[in-house]
């Protein structure tokens, strides 16, 4: 009898899971789990995360040909990202801020971005202000 039990909770538990949809639209804004997946040249690019409002929400990752290339974490207006070489050290890490006009929503590089080469040592930092570069120390570190 509890065998049965078992493989009815393993079955309920397994619906319950396969039964989340992906990619929904409400009002025309997108909302839930969304993944978009993509192939360029033999590469395929995969990027799983969440919207609320139209708005990304949470972590969002992205993987190309099964390695992270990107994680991003949304909090509110700001965009905490990490992109990776492929070898899995940092690349590059900073912030992008949420700009909201009439008629687009849109993320802007802003800060400090920080770059490091493939053995994860820093190679110079590029600074920006909503998108526009305004100082890059990259040229001047050996």
């Amino acid at each position: 009898m509890h065998f049965y039990k078992a493989v009815f909770s393993i079955l309920i538990c397994a619906l319950s899971i396969s039964s989340c949809k992906t990619n929904q639209k409400t009002n025309a804004e997108k909302t839930g789990r969304w993944i978009y997946k993509d192939s360029i040249l033999d590469a395929v690019l995969l990027s799983k995360g969440r919207f609320k409002h139209g708005i990304e929400r949470g972590t969002w990752r992205e993987y190309s040909t099964n390695k992270i290339v990107s994680k991003k974490k949304y909090k509110g207006i700001i965009c905490y990202t990490t992109d990776f070489h492929l070898n899995r050290r940092v690349k590059a890490r900073g912030i992008s801020k949420l700009e909201i006009d009439s008629t687009t929503i849109h993320w802007f590089l802003h800060g400090e971005w920080k770059f490091y080469n493939e053995k994860g040592l820093y190679i110079g930092s590029k600074f920006y202000n909503s998108g526009t570069p305004i100082a890059n120390t990259l040229d001047t570190i050996i």
